[in-house]
């Protein structure tokens, strides 16, 4: 099986998934009885079983990565009762969804950038007004996306979201919980997650330049996962740092590790040390 054929199976699976969440109260008393959940469940089976017959050694990665969707799924059928009236709420159900995107990017081609380059990045703001991305200071992670540690910026429902540099929207995620969310990536290399949209008015895939218009920031009276109105900027840097690096935030590592932080290099001086 191709990378293309793996990656048409995935993206019926989320298909797939997405009606049965549409169509949750349909199936409340079992969900197995959903035709879409039992669909979704063969395609992704079908996929692990391909990856895991491949000739020695096998695709440990995205088999890592698949195996740990289908157990969250399983989980989430068995958690049934407790996500009723929300499957956006239950946590398996997110992680899972979280688990497959991240795989389907990995298989999905991506452009290649118009002029990649190590060198340090000339980066604007992810607002009107606001300052240079490189000047900002990480603070926390990305929940359920490692590899993007992120800041909250933004502070005003309604208002616009920027590129900070030229690239390609690849992708937009979201539920009516936590917001909406775009992935983007750069020319120069960095990744970056928009989260806590609207849905409406986001930056469709493709081409976009620095400064054009990535979305508008959500509101937590609509979105009640958020708490207050931000826009939340997860960057990945592992084209600059290495495959598996990434900023670090909240300065000192602390164990337990808190969720948010100060204290961190800003992300200039970071990519400097590149």
């Amino acid at each position: 099986m191709t990378d293309k054929e793996r990656l048409k199976l995935l993206r019926k699976a989320f298909s797939r998934l997405e009606e049965t969440q549409e169509g949750f109260t349909q199936a409340r008393k079992d969900i197995n009885k959903h035709e879409p959940w039992k669909a979704a469940m063969l395609d992704l089976h079908a996929l692990e079983d391909d990856l895991a017959s491949q000739p020695a050694p096998p695709d440990k990665e995205r088999l890592k990565l698949l195996r740990e969707a289908l157990t969250r799924l399983e989980r989430t059928k068995r958690g049934y009762e407790q996500a009723i009236k929300d499957i956006n709420r239950h946590g398996n159900w997110k992680a899972s969804i979280q688990v497959l995107h991240a795989l389907a990017d990995e298989l999905t081609p991506q452009p290649a950038p118009t002029s990649p380059t190590a060198k340090m990045p000339d980066l604007g703001p992810v607002f009107p007004g606001g300052k240079s991305l490189l000047d900002e200071c990480p603070t926390h992670d990305t929940s359920r996306l490692s590899g993007y540690p992120g800041f909250d910026t933004n502070f005003r429902a309604g208002s616009s979201v920027i590129a900070p540099e030229g690239g390609m929207v690849t992708r937009h995620s979201g539920s009516d919980r936590s917001g909406f969310s775009v992935y983007m990536t750069g020319d120069s290399g960095l990744k970056y997650y928009f989260q806590h949209m609207n849905p409406d008015g986001r930056a469709p895939r493709g081409r976009i330049e620095k400064g054009e218009k990535i979305g508008t920031v959500g509101s937590a009276k609509r979105f009640p996962g958020m708490r207050v109105d931000h826009n939340h900027v997860g960057v990945n840097c592992e084209a600059f740092l290495g495959k598996g690096k990434e900023f670090l935030w909240g300065g000192a590592p602390v164990k337990p590790r808190k969720r948010y932080g100060i204290g961190s290099a800003t992300i200039r001086k970071q990519l400097k040390g590149s």
